[in-house]
Order: structure tokens, then sequence, then C-alpha cells
């Protein structure tokens, strides 16, 4: 099983630590987990498709209100 925890970087220090947090708590799971976190500048498509190409099972998006509706549309892709 594969899961990846994603944001988009919004220069929110909160954004960062909470994800950071989240992996550290579940890094000992038999789980493959991936981190990223994707620069504002890569379009929607460029993310929809690296997200894709992992072949992750559970995908956690974490979201703010700074980009909570692109990470909505790259979701509903």
């Amino acid at each position: 099983m594969r899961l990846l925890l994603t944001t988009l970087d919004c220069g929110c220090i909160k954004t960062d630590l909470a994800l950071k947090y989240l992996y550290n708590v579940i890094a000992d799971a038999p789980i493959d987990i991936d981190f990223r976190e994707f620069d504002e500048s890569i379009s929607d498509q460029s993310i929809y498709n690296d997200i894709i190409l992992g072949k992750y099972n559970i995908i956690y998006f974490h979201n703010n209100v700074m980009n909570k509706e692109r990470l909505g549309f790259i979701a509903d892709n």
C-alpha cells in the first residue's frame, strides 16, 4: 500500500509543520509513505501527472484557505 502526503507550498509554516508531524507519527507504519510539497509555480496538470505516476492507494491533500480551491480542482480530476 502506498500513501502520499502532499500540499502546495504557499509560504505557510503551519502547513509544513502539520505534514511533517503527520509523517513522523505514521513513519513506522507498514506502508510506503511519500511526502511531496509542490511549488505554486508548477501547473495543475504536472502535479496531477506526478501523483498518477506514483500509483498511490491513498492521497492526503493538506489544504488551507490559500490553496483550497486549487487542490480541490486537482483532486477532482
